[in-house]
């Protein structure tokens, strides 16, 4: 029987056991995702949710550079992206207990024989009982000074071999695992670009309602400036009292009290705005808008049951279920028996004779059957069980927030618009109020309290209405993050994973 008729069919063998056992390992029912999440949610919308990136449909090209900016070098994502290309260089190196091993082993050897407590006259005997008459070398025994030790050298170069066969599935479930793993890690870090992407428009709107603020505060400022002029006037002119002049200075300095909050409150979102786009906070953004975005009706939302395609961080917990269940049925297989197949072929040369070469081949198997392992096996398992049952609950956790936030985010949504609309409704009131107790003052048809009680109402309505914008901005913002959307499977930027 030659090697080639040995070997042969047990590679085959070999080969359809592995890949059987990583055809186990690797089925997924991707149903079980949806399972858990409820049919539909309370909110009541119309329309769809945005299937490209919500940031587009804001008709504002500056963000968009921004928030481009920001996901190619932002640095907490760019660390997550080499989390997602170690995790994919660990899953790749699971695989090699799947795989056969080989080596080439290249020997030299000196071999010294010495002779002792030999009597004079004799000679070694060989073992076939016969005197032996010469030495590998062709030297003859008897020729030989037995004095000094008879030194041989050979060469060899072996092929070695062995595979260890996956009967049982156990490497075939673990490189699944890391494979669950390398997935989940790309939902973690599709869903820090999600994140960032929000951030930065936030970040982006907080700098635009700021600077906003610092401008009707400003004007605010003026404006009391010009009528404590004009009560001054009035004053010297016997026109108005001295408390009318006493009032309105301290509304003027009430409105300067204003002042350094909103431009602080502008600096720390220009620092913010900084440090999410890679820049030093000392920084300044350039941004072009001097006013908050006008926020359409919102949209029809997918079922929840499209969590786990839209939100990568859903993605991401079912992925490391899957990966904890795998590691379970890995550990299993430390019960049980493991085959192994091994091989050599090599040759041999006494002395470095190119003439004279020895052929050595063999193919064998072994079954190791564990015993007793001082218990380790059964611990492996318990923790990879427990680990299962605990990645279940992870997920069962995640379903009942992701849903949650998404109802919080439509109900705050609508809510917000709600509340703009009554603050703007606030605001013409209020500027009608004073525009009427103004001059309802100056013919003298009312006292100054009148028109005291209006400047106040109406500056407080001005910036309640700027606030209110804003936080309607941050509820869409929210929202698009609570539904997700095929969008997010643009943030990734897969080029950036190639890097070494």
């Amino acid at each position: 029987m030659t090697s080639r008729s040995v070997i042969m069919p047990v590679l085959v063998l070999a080969a359809w056991a592995v890949a059987a056992s990583v055809a186990m390992a690797q089925e997924d029912n991707r149903d079980e995702a949806k399972e858990g999440f409820p049919e539909s949610y309370t909110a009541e919308s119309a329309g769809t949710a945005p299937a490209t990136a919500w940031w587009m449909e804001l008709g504002d090209p500056r963000l968009n550079e921004l928030i481009e900016q920001g996901l190619e070098q932002n640095p907490n994502l760019s660390a997550a992206r080499e989390r997602v290309v170690a995790s994919k260089a660990q899953a790749t190196g699971s695989l090699a207990p799947l795989l056969p091993h080989a080596s080439v082993e290249l020997g030299l050897k000196r071999t010294s024989i010495e002779f002792k407590n030999l009597d004079e006259g004799e000679y070694p005997v060989t073992s076939g009982g016969s005197s032996a008459s010469s030495s590998s070398g062709g030297s003859s025994f008897s020729s030989t000074n037995f004095d000094d030790p008879i030194v041989t050298d050979s060469g060899s170069a072996y092929l070695v071999g062995n595979w260890q066969l996956d009967v049982f599935g156990k490497n075939a479930f673990a490189y699944a695992a890391n494979r669950k793993e390398a997935l989940a890690s790309q939902g973690d870090r599709d869903a820090d670009a999600a994140s960032l992407a929000a951030s930065i428009a936030g970040a982006y709107y907080d700098v635009i309602a700021a600077r906003a603020k610092v401008r009707a505060v400003e004007k605010q400022i003026q404006a009391n400036q010009k009528m404590l002029d004009l009560m001054q006037l009035r004053f010297e002119t016997g026109v108005a009292s001295g408390l009318d002049v006493l009032q309105q200075k301290q509304v003027l300095a009430s409105s300067k009290t204003r002042l350094p909050n909103t431009r602080l409150e502008l600096r720390l979102a220009e620092q913010t705005l900084a440090t999410l786009l890679n820049q030093q906070p000392t920084q300044t953004v350039a941004i072009d808008a001097d006013a908050l975005p006008e926020i359409p009706a919102l949209e029809r939302l997918d079922e929840p049951e499209a969590l786990p395609s839209n939100r990568p961080d859903v993605e991401a917990s079912y992925e490391r279920m899957r990966a904890a269940r795998n590691r379970k049925y890995s550990a299993i297989g430390g019960f049980l028996p493991t085959l192994t197949v091994t091989g050599q072929y090599g040759q041999e040369r006494p002395d470095y004779d190119v003439d004279q070469v020895n052929e050595i081949w063999f193919v064998g198997a072994g079954l190791s059957i564990p015993i007793f392992q001082g218990g380790s096996n059964i611990a492996t398992y318990r923790a990879n069980a427990a680990n299962y049952r605990a990645a279940r609950q992870d997920y069962r956790a995640l379903q009942l927030t992701a849903v949650r936030r998404v109802e919080a985010a439509v109900a705050r949504d609508r809510e917000m618009h709600e509340a703009l609309t009554a603050y703007q409704g606030q605001f013409e009131a209020a500027q009608a109020a004073l525009d009427q107790s103004t001059e309802r003052y100056l013919t003298g048809l009312t006292d100054y309290v009148s028109v005291l009680a209006a400047i106040n109402a109406k500056q407080a309505a001005e910036l309640s209405v700027i606030q209110t914008h804003r936080q309607m901005i941050d509820a869409r913002l929210a929202l698009y993050d609570a539904v997700g959307g095929a969008w997010m499977n643009d943030l990734s930027m897969p080029a950036k994973d190639d890097e070494s």
